[in-house]
């Protein structure tokens, strides 16, 4: 990892009123404490930056990845890579690397703000992927479900217990920290009593667990979350950039 991204991960920490929710400005380790072994979700993608994992992504299309605008922030286009694969076995057999073609974040993404709103991005690939790996997106809010969230990396605060395989977790939606973004339509606060999402898994996805009714689809982009992974963490909401991303994957 180069001398300035290294820099850019020092954590700039915010005590937001009463609740325990800290902003990190960059914050590119990712990891699922106290989470399970995740089932095959096809639509999960780790995002190589320099030649280190960064942060982790979604398929929406068979030519783009949306992810969280601070894990591009300070990237080159030619130095993003996109591991595509089952990241439930181990290793990385089978798993296909494609290189980005254009990085877009969103223009009113701000990482100097204690909130980070609009922390949304989108990644063209260079090469397609198959459109079956990529998921729907989200068209409005799953207040009464509970939400899975995926990813790899760091199963402690620490930083140095790394999963074999893809890790998932089952947060709810969380109403007592509302006060602590920059307005629900844009964010939502997701949380678990006994399992984290830790140095917000940035990037990654969080989609609705009950499917009786409603198919999967891409609920929430990791954001930010708590300094000690003991607390809710921030996920954009992505059904208030649906206009957004349609204009920019056209």
């Amino acid at each position: 990892m180069s001398i300035l991204s290294l820099l850019f991960t020092v954590v700039l920490y915010s005590a937001v009123l009463g609740n325990n929710i800290n902003q990190r400005a960059f914050d590119p380790m990712a990891a699922i404490i106290n989470g399970y072994d995740s089932p095959n979700r096809p639509f999960y993608v780790r995002l190589l930056i320099d030649q280190d994992w960064w942060c982790g992504g979604t398929i929406i299309s068979s030519r783009y990845v949306l992810t969280a605008a601070h894990c591009l922030e300070y990237t080159k286009t030619n130095d993003a890579l996109v591991l595509v694969g089952d990241f439930t076995e181990e290793g990385y057999k089978n798993k296909q690397t494609i290189k980005a073609a254009r990085l877009k974040i969103h223009e009113e993404y701000d990482g100097n703000d204690k909130h980070t709103p609009n922390d949304i991005a989108l990644i063209e690939l260079s090469e397609p992927v198959s459109d079956s790996l990529s998921l729907q997106l989200c068209d409005r809010s799953y207040k009464s479900y509970t939400i899975g969230v995926c990813g790899m990396g760091s199963t402690n605060a620490k930083g140095n217990e790394n999963p074999k395989v893809l890790q998932e977790m089952k947060p709810q939606e969380r109403y007592n920290c509302a006060f602590t973004w920059n307005g629900p339509a844009k964010q939502v606060c997701l949380g678990d009593y006994s399992a984290y999402s830790c140095f917000g898994d940035s990037g990654g996805p969080a989609y609705p667990m009950d499917q009786s009714s409603n198919p999967i689809c891409l609920y929430g982009i990791v954001s930010y979350g708590d300094e000690d992974c003991l607390n809710d963490a921030i996920y954009t909401r992505v059904s208030a950039y649906l206009d957004w991303i349609e204009k920019n994957t056209q």
